[in-house]
């Protein structure tokens, strides 16, 4: 079926989701029975749907193809216009761990491997200057523009006299910047963590949970597990933050990442034992899948199923629920159910995630590696540059990667539904040169299916039910919101 989708709820009411405007109705008999006919047709559509349906397809638009491209002009628009532009030097590529699902431990492929490569300091500085002298350019199309220089590795707390010259050269510039780093905690001591909270960084550290959990994958070289190090330093850093009373203005992100067979149960009764110190923090939780682990063969979490439970218990149940209880459910469920719920809808009007789903356009953020190449971001391997620090940003590689992107998002998404939130992006996508998008697709529309489904049998059983943790902005607080692009991309 050519861009239109439908799911059903517990009750048994169907919906119908238009793909190139990203509105769901409610489906009437007529609305279904068309749409099960071979070849689409919208005037078959339109004949066959109740009078109240007519309506909304002709107050919305719906159903309608829109033909779009993608030209220099709009990618120049793009990236002026972002308003958190952010440079992130990837100083160093060793590390003093080795997490065993890091994505640079040998078992991904097209990644690199943990190796003793550092910047130099004329690549980074000339790398600052490119980014400066953008920003400045950019500032007349976004003046609330909030520019970031984040530190990232391996471990970039090992290249620290690096990271010093760059914030004092910074702060000689007469340039307003934030600055981010992210590490694994382990080698934070009170004079660097005083360091960073002089200079305001913020600082995004990697922490899975309990002991046992965390201790499974973040491991020392010889092997020894990093929690205590981790938990103990992490306190002491949000300590030297209160101190100063920047706790307000000042946010440190907790990073947590679960494999397949992950405890659910047990990583959630962690953060809820310590509620009252993590739910102070930002954080985001991640899943880690292998590119050797197929999708289609995992087993089932079952403990995932039990706090999925629980979660869309407490949507319902509001009145007596615990924000602090929630806090870390809400950051792995949450912010799912809250995007598809408050997804762009696009009526009558352009809709560029139809080319290119949920993926940006490369140079608003810019990753560069040791050797000085710009890359879109720090998750994404090397075959893709989009410039140098010598030359600066290539608009002609920016253009090949995004119409690379789009001529095989074209191919394998043009009919999809779901494209503009089914959270394809370049890197989870790359491979040698090209893009793989059916490795990520197996399994992905009938998810998204479930999950409208599970978000509408929500609405249906209490329409209130999201106001409360929408309103209830855990991942970004409103007083973090000039540090949306750390907190969303770290």
């Amino acid at each position: 079926m050519q861009y239109i989708g439908t799911f059903k709820t517990e009750s048994g009411s169907e919906y119908v989701y238009d793909g190139m405007s990203n509105m769901i109705i409610p489906a009437d008999e007529g609305l279904l029975s068309a749409l099960k006919q071979v070849a689409f047709d919208r005037d078959l559509l339109y004949e066959n749907a109740s009078e109240k349906t007519k309506q909304l397809i002709d107050k919305w638009g719906l159903f309608k193809k829109r033909e779009l491209s993608i030209d220099r002009s709009f990618i120049y628009k793009e990236i002026r216009e972002y308003p958190y532009p952010q440079i992130v030097l990837g100083i160093t590529e060793d590390c003093n761990l080795r997490c065993k699902y890091c994505i640079f431990s040998g078992d991904y492929d097209n990644m690199r491997e943990h190796n003793k490569r550092v910047m130099s300091k004329e690549i980074a500085i000339k790398s600052v200057d490119k980014f400066i002298e953008y920003v400045r350019e950019w500032q007349s199309y976004a003046p609330e523009k909030q520019p970031v220089i984040s530190f990232y590795g391996g471990e970039p707390i090992l290249e620290m006299d690096m990271i010093k010259e760059i914030v004092d050269y910074v702060k000689g510039m007469d340039f307003d910047v934030m600055f981010a780093l992210t590490t694994n905690g382990t080698l934070l001591t009170d004079e660097l963590i005083k360091y960073f909270v002089d200079n305001n960084f913020v600082i995004s550290v990697s922490l899975d949970g309990a002991k046992e959990i965390h201790d499974k994958n973040r491991v020392f070289v010889n092997g020894e597990g990093t929690f205590d190090h981790v938990y103990d330093n992490l306190k002491r850093l949000q300590k030297e933050i209160e101190r100063q009373n920047k706790q307000d203005v000042l946010p440190t992100m907790v990073l947590s990442c679960y494999e397949n067979d992950t405890e659910m149960d047990k990583m959630n009764d962690f953060f809820v034992r310590e509620k009252d110190f993590l739910s102070k923090l930002g954080g985001r939780v991640s899943e880690v899948i292998p590119t050797y682990d197929s999708t289609e063969k995992r087993a089932v979490n079952e403990s995932m199923g039990k706090v999925f439970r629980n979660y869309m218990q407490a949507l319902l149940d509001k009145e007596n629920v615990s924000k602090k209880d929630m806090y870390f459910l809400e950051r792995i469920f949450g912010t799912l159910l809250k995007t598809m719920y408050s997804r762009n809808i696009y009526t009558n009007g352009e809709e560029y995630a139809s080319l290119l789903g949920n993926s940006c356009i490369p140079g608003s953020k810019i990753f560069v590696s040791v050797d000085g190449d710009f890359h879109m971001c720090e998750r994404i391997n090397y075959s893709f540059p989009i410039g140098s620090y010598v030359e600066g940003l290539n608009i002609e590689k920016i253009e090949a990667v995004v119409d690379k992107w789009v001529k095989t998002f074209g191919e394998h998404c043009s009919s999809c539904p779901y494209k503009a939130i089914c959270g394809l992006c370049y890197a989870g996508c790359a491979e040698e040169e090209e893009f793989n998008i059916k490795k990520i697709c197996k399994t992905r529309r009938k998810d998204i299916e479930r999950q409208l489904s599970i978000l509408y049998t929500i609405l249906e059983k209490n329409p209130e039910a999201l106001n409360f943790f929408t309103s209830n902005k855990d991942i970004i607080n409103e007083k973090f919101m000039k540090y949306k692009s750390i907190l969303n991309n770290c």
